[in-house]
């Protein structure tokens, strides 16, 4: 799981790639923000940035280097 993960839409909480290649995006402030919609929106723009932006190979590669900066 990478956290922080940034895009063109702004950073994502959390990202998770399953064994399947599955992703999952993961936006953390729903219990906060009242508006539900605007928090199901952002998460859906930034899924639509990284299916714009990145292949899965490089999408991948990204996601690893971001979480081996995290753990040092």
């Amino acid at each position: 799981m990478a956290r922080e993960f940034r895009t063109d839409s702004g950073s994502i909480d959390a990202l998770a790639i399953d064994k399947d290649g599955d992703l999952y995006v993961i936006e953390t402030k729903l219990f906060r923000n009242s508006d539900k919609r605007t928090v199901v929106a952002q998460a859906l723009d930034y899924g639509a940035s990284l299916w714009r932006h990145y292949d899965f190979t490089t999408l991948k590669s990204r996601f690893d280097d971001g979480i081996n900066k995290n753990s040092v």
